[in-house]
């Protein structure tokens, strides 16, 4: 057994009160957060922009290098206004809604970067044979962090720009989001007026059905031509169920691209009439330069060059050497020993000279990226030209005036066959050309409305009338979000 008590090893005096003060300082509790389903499904169904400050949604499209449509107040009340489903997709499209986030968590992330490292201290229990006892501190700092040099200083200024990069993000975000609503609401818009055009026809069909079926019934109709009755009948009947679930799927879409829920009284406003025509003037489209300096897909790719330079820089910090400085002192009351304490760490350059490399690497291929990119877009805005080139002579071709005149042959086909002078032949002919034709106008209309979105997408920021704003760097957004 051995002949000293076990009590001799449990923490002395000092120990014991310092070891709870140091536990409480260390300690942190973040805020909890609701998240209760009642509580989820509650927020989501209750989405109003009334309930939002208009100021805060302009505050959201503060990035002047994409001139985003600031929405009015009017707009945020009449779900009939573009502005109504723009200010819904700055605030609820979860794009948006995770890149601000992310920019948030990167602006957050920026206060601690290049902080100091932690201090250490240690303490050692010097135990002699006799009972008595030395009790050892030691205290340290590493001292270019304090100062904020090497690694510190390569930290800080790649937070910086994971901030921008998160900036840029956001532009991309809101960018994306508002060509997607507006495709949404012009896709539903569409859709609806196939609905109502099909639904007169249908309305017409069947007001033509009964006296077919009296005729029918009386046996003065040929069995054949009541076939022809029943299958286009059905054939009416089914494609006005495909409309159906069109809508369905058109709202659906434009549901997730603003936000709104599903059964939202504002997803049943959107129609055809709402959405004005809008031309596009060549001469104010943006060149090569500007295209390249503004767009916010080659901004992304832009500041992802500049994160890589800023992770070559980090990785260049890792060659510095780490000096810790210091003082170790004894706690005895009969002798109080105080002597200075240097630490130094030299790394070996083959820890940090094949990262460097790797890091030189990724950042000439960040550059290329840039380059592939700008390519692919300029391919991008011809072919997006092309296809709106196309559908102005498609919407030229099939014009309200044809619409008209297959309206006024099918009337007049329907006033003859109620007169008893038109032929089953050149009723039904009739019926399957309107039926063909009931969709070219707004087909027609449609195509260019989505043609003249995407070229606007592709073209980015100047290519429609909208507030002029001087190109930018990208730079020139940070202390928008470190201030």
């Amino acid at each position: 057994m051995p002949s000293h008590s076990w009590a001799r090893f449990l923490p002395r005096p000092e120990f014991q009160i310092l070891m709870p003060a140091v536990l409480l300082a260390a300690c942190a509790a973040p805020a909890a957060l609701n998240s209760q389903p009642g509580d989820i499904v509650k927020s989501v169904d209750q989405r109003d922009l009334s309930h939002i400050d208009v100021g805060e949604v302009i505050e959201i499209a503060r990035l002047e290098a994409i001139e985003l449509p600031l929405p009015s107040a009017e707009d945020l009340a009449d779900p009939a206004q573009k502005g109504y489903w723009q200010a819904c997709a700055y605030t609820w499209n979860p794009a948006v809604r995770a890149s601000r986030r992310g920019l948030e968590s990167a602006v957050a992330l920026a206060e601690s970067a290049g902080a100091p490292s932690p201090m250490s201290f240690q303490a050692m229990l010097n135990q002699a044979s006799g009972g008595s006892g030395l009790l050892v501190g030691q205290s340290s700092v590493e001292l270019t962090r304090l100062l904020g040099m090497g690694p510190s200083a390569a930290e800080r200024e790649l937070a910086t720009t994971e901030v921008l990069e998160a900036t840029v993000g956001l532009e991309l975000a809101l960018w994306n989001a508002g060509f997607a609503v507006e495709r949404s609401r012009v896709t539903l818009a569409a859709v609806r007026a196939r609905y109502s055009a099909l639904d007169k026809l249908n309305r017409d069909l069947r007001e033509d059905r009964v006296r077919l079926k009296i005729l029918n019934d009386h046996g003065r109709l040929p069995a054949a031509a009541w076939e022809g009755v029943e299958a286009r009948t059905a054939a009416l009947d089914a494609a006005v169920s495909r409309l159906h679930v069109l809508e369905k799927t058109a709202e659906s879409m434009l549901s997730r691209a603003s936000g709104l829920p599903m059964g939202h009284p504002s997803l049943a406003v959107p129609a055809w009439n709402q959405i004005p025509h809008e031309n596009l003037d060549a001469g104010s489209w943006p060149q090569n330069e500007e295209l390249l300096a503004r767009h916010p897909l080659l901004r992304v790719r832009r500041i992802s060059l500049s994160i890589a330079e800023a992770q070559l820089r980090e990785v260049a910090s890792k060659a510095w050497p780490s000096i810790r400085l210091g003082v170790e002192t004894g706690l005895n009351p009969a002798t109080l020993p105080f002597a200075g304490l240097l630490s130094l760490q030299w790394p070996f350059p083959s820890s940090w000279r094949g990262k460097l490399e790797a890091a030189e690497a990724r950042r000439a291929r960040q550059l290329e990226r840039i380059e592939e990119s700008y390519l692919d877009q300029i391919a991008r805005v011809d072919q997006a030209h092309a296809t709106y080139e196309n559908a102005l002579i498609k919407h030229h071709l099939y014009s309200p005036s044809m619409e008209w005149g297959a309206e006024a042959m099918w009337r007049a086909s329907r006033a003859r066959l109620h007169e008893g002078l038109e032929p089953m032949s050149e009723w039904f002919d009739f019926f399957d050309k309107r039926l063909g034709s009931v969709h070219l106008v707004m087909d027609a209309w449609e195509y260019e409305q989505l043609s003249r979105i995407g070229l606007q997408k592709e073209l980015g920021p100047g290519s429609s009338n909208s507030r002029p704003v001087q190109p930018s760097e990208p730079v020139s957004e940070v202390t928008l979000w470190t201030q």
